[in-house]
């Protein structure tokens, strides 16, 4: 995909990893469905990523977490067997599908790996930084502990 997909194909995507995915589609990496290059401003950004998000709200349906890390948004469809992830890569906005218990013990791993000694590079290899549960699909039964950031930077 990348940046000259429709929106319509996009959506069209996050339909089929949300209602149908394929067992090729849980082994495939995450589709960059908008690239965002370092050129873009941040507004330029979230104006992408609140466009897509609101095409695939309108096609799915609202999603269980609205998140964010170093990256930027961290958006989450869960079930009890799948997660469609909505989120920040280095190329842009992607889409991915993924078994749930994989995606949350790999999530669990990437948050024990090492201490915060370099807080720039330790948050930032961090799958998420915040989520926030809205009251729809399965909430995760347990978050993964981190230290706290000790500033805003």
């Amino acid at each position: 995909m990348g940046e000259k997909s429709s929106l319509a194909e996009v959506v069209d995507l996050a339909e089929q990893l949300h209602r149908r995915p394929s067992e090729r589609d849980f082994e495939s990496p995450p589709i960059t469905v908008r690239d965002q290059s370092e050129s873009s401003s941040a507004e330029q950004r979230t104006a992408a990523a609140g466009e897509v998000l609101r095409a695939v709200i309108r096609r799915i349906g609202p999603p269980t977490l609205y998140g964010g890390a170093a990256a930027g948004l961290a958006v989450r469809w869960r079930s009890e067997e799948q997660t469609v992830l909505l989120d920040c890569g280095i190329r842009g906005l992607r889409l991915s599908v993924w078994h749930t218990v994989e995606l949350e013990a790999r999530e669990e791993a990437c948050s024990k790996q090492g201490e915060c000694v370099d807080p720039s590079s330790y948050y930032g290899r961090l799958p998420y930084l915040w989520l926030l549960y809205r009251g729809v699909g399965s909430p995760p039964l347990t978050l993964p502990a981190v230290e706290t950031a000790p500033d805003w930077h």
